[in-house]
């Protein structure tokens, strides 16, 4: 690692002889990495740019070039003032809508979890699923964002130091948060399908998709493992050469947009001629011609299923009622207003009851107040004597069979 003085043009010459003449580049080096930090005063905003010479055994160089755009300032005093306020108002907005969507997500799975007992229950729709995942996602891209803030490399940043600070891991960290909040804006994008069957056409979309679901995902495994054959391929072939095909993903990007139909078959002819005509042929016929049109046609039957039924529903609303239709809808409309007569009935016979319960109900209290005891006692006298009546008629009843069988006896 050796840091050159752009300041100063002569020391920045000399530095190079020296590194010439001592054979800093030889045939052990596998690749040379130029570093410059960039600064726009315009925007607030750096540039980490790399240039990369890559050496390969065969003697040739592939060059190579990456810029990450980042800013310092964030969160900060000035972050809050002119022209950020752009920036910072709709983000603290945007966090507090998250809040509140929280917030409502949890009063459902609360309530869930009231009524059937289980928070497991919620989970049974896979919108609330999708839901999940957002807040996740949203919650990763919130944390990498403070990491962001807190980071030393950030805090000890100055664009005034003479020496070079490397700025790679954070304008990565910084490059990341945005990946981040990409896929939030693919699952958002994903959610917005739920409400699809708001509106017909978009309906039919859905149901669409909702067809062809299994057979596309068979086809996609299909698709990923022949074009996986089709990558190695190209890259074994022109990968050595050709900076396109340099690695599997590089390959895999570029054979993806000859599908799209752009393409440069001049590099690919530079390396082997006859290599490169029966490789493009070859691949456009199997995967243009044959991989796609399945691929057409699943969507294209999938449609037409969800099409149908929907027109047949269609009919089915406009299929006109027989008599014997139209008589039967209109008695269960009779036996509907009998049965609410019936109902209303039973609710004014029973306010008649509670009315005529609680009036006896008062009445016997009334009874019972002032002349209460006095009734008690002249109702206990009562029952006494009639005790004692009914015992003095036991005895005479037993005196009478007593005499009666006495006379029965023989003398």
């Amino acid at each position: 690692m050796l840091d050159l003085d752009g300041a100063n043009r002569t020391a920045y010459l000399e530095t190079l002889d020296m590194l010439k003449t001592n054979r800093w580049v030889d045939r052990q080096t596998r690749a040379i990495l130029i570093t410059l930090n960039l600064y726009n005063g315009n925007y607030d905003y750096l540039c980490r740019s790399v240039f990369v010479l890559e050496f390969t055994p065969g003697g040739s160089v592939i060059t190579s070039q990456t810029q990450r755009v980042l800013t310092t300032d964030m969160y900060t005093d000035e972050y809050w003032t002119g022209d950020k306020l752009m920036t910072s108002i709709p983000e603290m907005l945007l966090y507090f809508v998250i809040f509140c969507y929280l917030v409502h997500f949890a009063v459902k799975l609360g309530r869930t979890k009231k009524v059937t007992g289980k928070f497991s229950n919620h989970f049974r729709d896979p919108w609330n699923i999708v839901d999940v995942l957002w807040f996740g996602i949203m919650l990763t891209a919130g944390t990498m964002r403070m990491l962001y803030f807190v980071d030393p490399l950030r805090l000890d940043f100055s664009i005034f130091k003479l020496d070079y600070q490397e700025l790679g891991t954070l304008a990565e960290s910084y490059r990341f948060s945005y990946i981040v909040d990409a896929i939030t804006i693919l699952v958002i994008a994903v959610k917005a399908i739920k409400y699809f069957a708001l509106q017909h056409d978009l309906a039919l979309l859905k149901g669409t998709l909702a067809q062809a679901i299994s057979d596309l995902s068979v086809f996609v495994v299909l698709l990923l493992v022949i074009l996986l054959g089709f990558v190695m391929m190209a890259s074994n072939i022109f990968g050595s050469q050709v900076n396109s095909y340099r690695n599997i993903f590089s390959s895999f990007g570029t054979l993806f947009l000859i599908l799209l139909g752009e393409f440069d078959f001049d590099e690919m002819a530079e390396v082997s001629w006859l290599w490169a005509t029966l490789f493009f042929i070859l691949y456009v016929i199997f995967m243009f011609f044959v991989v796609l049109n399945i691929f057409l046609a699943i969507l294209n039957d999938a449609y037409t299923v969800v099409h149908t039924e929907d027109k047949w529903e269609e009919l089915e609303k406009r299929k006109p009622r027989s008599l014997r239709e139209k008589f039967e809808v209109q008695k269960a409309m009779w036996r509907e207003r009998k049965n609410l007569k019936y109902v209303k009935k039973l609710k004014k016979e029973k306010v008649k009851a509670a009315k005529k319960a609680k009036k006896a109900y008062e009445q016997t209290m009334k009874e019972k107040g002032l002349m209460g005891k006095i009734g008690h006692r002249r109702r206990k006298a009562e029952a006494k004597e009639a005790a004692e009546a009914g015992d003095d008629a036991v005895k005479q009843t037993r005196v009478q069979k007593m005499l009666s069988r006495a006379k029965q006896r023989p003398h």
